[in-house]
């Protein structure tokens, strides 16, 4: 299972990137945007990761394939551990993390 869901690459409903005039919104606040919008949308979508990567500036956003990948780099622009469904987040004692729901989802794989 994937966290992105494959009917819907376009982006979420409603824009996460910086207005003028605004005030720029700290990361941890464009994250919890982003996962709120993507879940009442149905969920991630590459494209979706990909849009809030470009507002945290990311450095070459696109050429992140993976989701998995995108989201790690993602939780590095904010300054926050890199540990997206990695060996650490399976004793993740982090309640607050905003990507611990789906980090923390059974995900099956085949074993060779």
């Amino acid at each position: 299972m994937s966290i992105i869901n494959e009917s819907n690459t376009t982006p979420v409903q409603g824009d996460i990137s910086k207005r003028p005039g605004d005030e720029k919104e700290s990361p941890e606040s464009l994250i919890h945007t982003f996962i709120q919008r993507c879940n009442e949308d149905g969920g991630f979508t590459k494209a979706n990761l990909q849009e809030l990567a470009r507002v945290l500036d990311v450095k070459n956003y696109k050429l992140i394939n993976s989701e998995v990948e995108l989201v790690r780099a993602i939780q590095k622009a904010a300054q926050d551990r890199s540990c997206f469904r990695s060996d650490h987040s399976e004793h993740c004692l982090d309640s607050e993390c905003p990507w611990r729901n789906e980090c923390k989802k059974i995900i099956a794989e085949w074993l060779r």
